[in-house]
């Protein structure tokens, strides 16, 4: 339910003097772990595969806490223009005109995404 609308305060500064805006990029990070629970990781248990897939042969009682585990059994997947490609893509937001911007000026921006009902 939580993921059926997504929202966010993204505001930023711009960078370039005398600049005009017509639009912004937007990437995002995704983090895949293992599962909420050590003991998954057990042989057999529900996270033991996922553990394998990742090239991490964990078991709870080799981590001190969960959090431990989580963090070492944790995937990160970035669009970001800096981070090797995968298969999805940085999305661009055309704002259908162009804007005068001052180097150093505020712009507030929210963006919202919210799953079709069809879907």
């Amino acid at each position: 339910e939580e993921l059926r609308v997504v929202e966010a305060a993204l505001p930023f500064k711009c960078s370039k003097p005398n600049a005009r805006l017509a639009g912004v990029a937007l990437w995002f990070d995704c983090e895949f772990t293992a599962g909420p629970e050590p003991t998954q990781l057990e042989a057999g248990g529900p996270g033991a595969n996922t553990a394998a897939a990742l090239g991490k042969r964990a078991r709870a009682r080799d981590y001190d806490d969960a959090s431990e585990v989580r963090n070492k059994l944790t995937v990160v997947l970035s669009t970001a223009p800096a981070a090797p490609p995968t298969h999805w893509q940085q999305t661009t937001v055309l704002f259908g005109g162009f804007f005068d911007v001052e180097l150093g000026e505020d712009l507030p921006m929210t963006v919202k995404m919210e799953q079709d009902s069809d879907n």
